[in-house]
């Protein structure tokens, strides 16, 4: 019965109810906007974040907050969430020193294979094996400067077959210039 009134004038129902959609309406706008303009920023920052190089990304990573776990941050960074967490591991100093020491007699004797630099060290009084020798060339990407000769491929040698010019017979001469004539598709 307290509602009877409105079934008698419906446009007063009516009327509330389009204030209250142009009302949501323009609610719905101003959300827009903003949602639009923090996507144009986000873009912004992504773009920024991607010039950074990774230590940098690293240091941004903050591990007390709460309502952005690490894994969240390590995506929106990209970068993989294992590089947090990874420690390099450093030489000793006795390997540094071995290594430094290989690094000086092949810059003094570049023709040193890991053999002679071997010898070397016994000499100088590291004892180390060949193969820690050889391991530590092949991480620093030396390699012993060889003398070779250069293999001729222009002269033939009596073991080759000669094979006979096969296209002979398909040239045409017109004039003074040449051309090849293949008359049906895959004769040659």
């Amino acid at each position: 019965m307290e509602n009877a009134s409105l079934a008698f004038d419906p446009s007063k129902v009516v009327s509330v109810y389009k204030d209250e959609i142009a009302h949501l309406k323009d609610e719905n706008d101003a959300l827009a906007k903003a949602l639009g303009k923090t996507t144009v920023e986000r873009d912004w920052a992504v773009g920024k974040l991607k010039s950074l190089d990774l230590l940098s990304k690293k240091g941004l990573v903050e591990s007390k907050l709460a309502h952005l776990p690490k894994a969240r941050q390590c995506k929106l960074l990209s970068i993989n969430r294992s590089f947090l967490y990874y420690k390099s591991s450093v030489e000793d100093t006795f390997n540094r020193d071995i290594i430094n020491k290989i690094a000086d007699i092949y810059s003094n004797h570049p023709e040193y294979g890991y053999r002679y630099i071997y010898n070397q060290l016994l000499e100088d009084g590291l004892y180390i094996g060949k193969n820690r020798v050889l391991d530590y060339m092949r991480r620093m990407g030396l390699s012993a400067v060889y003398p070779r000769k250069k293999v001729s491929t222009s002269f033939k040698t009596c073991k080759d077959k000669v094979h006979g010019y096969l296209l002979d017979k398909y040239w045409i001469s017109s004039g003074q210039t040449k051309r090849l004539y293949v008359p049906q598709s895959n004769q040659v």
